[in-house]
């Protein structure tokens, strides 16, 4: 029997720059949550469903910048030096707080 579950295999998190079209826009704190699809076989052997297939979704807020996140696909350079392009899929008005999903090549 194969089972399919979902874990989280990476947690990045820290402030990085904001890019658009290869301009730098702003600065902003994120914490993202790298899911990797699993199946199991069986309880001892646990094999990826499909390698490098990933899904990166997490919490953005620009602390510097005017840029709204709304429109369009930006990349963010995290800490580790790593580019994850992204697009936001709501924004809190009352915080500031971007939900934010990758719109582009994994990390």
């Amino acid at each position: 029997m194969v089972s399919k579950f979902r874990q989280v295999v990476e947690r990045p998190s820290g402030t990085g720059k904001i890019f658009k079209d290869n301009r730098e826009i702003g600065t902003a704190t994120y914490l993202l949550d790298v899911v990797q699809t699993l199946r199991v076989q069986n309880p001892y052997v646990e094999v990826n469903d499909t390698p490098g297939l990933q899904e990166v979704r997490g919490q953005l807020q620009v602390v510097d910048g005017q840029e709204d996140l709304r429109e369009g696909t930006f990349t963010l350079e995290l800490t580790d030096g790593r580019l994850w392009e992204f697009f936001a899929t709501k924004v809190d008005p009352d915080t500031g707080n971007y939900t934010v999903v990758r719109g582009g090549n994994p990390l």
